[in-house]
């Protein structure tokens, strides 16, 4: 199986921890739903009900994390601020993409799969390249600022 376009079940790591329990636990909630996309995608007849239901909370997640995030960054003065604020939009299109390709109705179980397994690649990329990489370079901001 390929892990970047399979999707796979994922275990939190310490590599992805900031340090910063806010963002931590925003985090951990992303791979619980990476891993609930997992198991949808694992199903022999996907239930539209129970993915629906992941797209709402996928669109509430990102709705309010991100704009947690980017009021963080503004309050702290992130001197990458619009270049990260981009890459939320980006997330967030995404994301409702997702909710919006559900909400037609017509798709068939392969279309499904394929959906399933588009967003969860981006999610999956999202969280290395996000995460790991472009929220580490805000922590020290976050952590002189007396966020723990």
């Amino acid at each position: 199986m390929d892990s970047i376009t399979d999707p796979i079940l994922l275990v939190w790591e310490s590599r992805f921890d900031l340090g910063i329990k806010s963002f931590d636990d925003q985090h951990r909630h992303l791979v619980q739903v990476l891993n609930e996309l997992y198991a949808e995608h694992n199903r022999e007849t996907i239930n539209l009900r129970d993915l629906d239901s992941i797209a709402k909370e996928l669109v509430d997640f990102t709705v309010y994390s991100l704009d947690y995030e980017a009021d963080c960054l503004v309050q702290f003065g992130y001197h990458d601020l619009l270049l990260h604020l981009e890459q939320h939009e980006l997330f967030k299109e995404k994301t409702n993409w997702f909710k919006d390709k559900l909400a037609s109705n017509n798709l068939e179980q392969k279309q499904l799969l394929f959906t399933i397994r588009n967003l969860w690649k981006f999610l999956y990329l999202w969280l290395l390249d996000h995460i790991m990489v472009c929220d580490k370079k805000f922590k020290t901001l976050m952590l002189q600022n007396g966020m723990k």
